[in-house]
């Protein structure tokens, strides 16, 4: 018998990471825990994964800052267009 795989198209997740008022937040982690896989924003605050599965088959996507975690499940992340603009809920100084 052949052995059939099947090729699970990737593709680039972008997104920038805001605090209050849409400031960008660089230096933010940004991870996707079950592909092991992480970054941090740019000064810009944008973050940029190159090569990931369909956005449905991601699971969590975490968000860290300034001592806050933001945790988004794959609902939120295929209901939002790319880039995505995540906002980070901050305390205010």
């Amino acid at each position: 018998f052949p052995i059939v795989t099947q090729a699970v198209p990737a593709e680039a997740l972008l997104g920038c990471v805001v605090g209050p008022g849409d400031v960008p937040i660089p230096g933010a982690l940004v991870e996707l825990p079950g592909l092991s896989l992480a970054t941090r924003t740019d000064d810009k605050g944008c973050f940029r994964f190159p090569r990931v599965p369909p956005v449905a088959t991601l699971g969590r996507l975490e968000v860290r800052a300034k001592g806050e975690l933001l945790a988004l499940g794959p609902e939120a992340l295929a209901s939002e267009p790319q880039p995505l603009l995540i906002r980070l809920p901050l305390k205010e100084d």
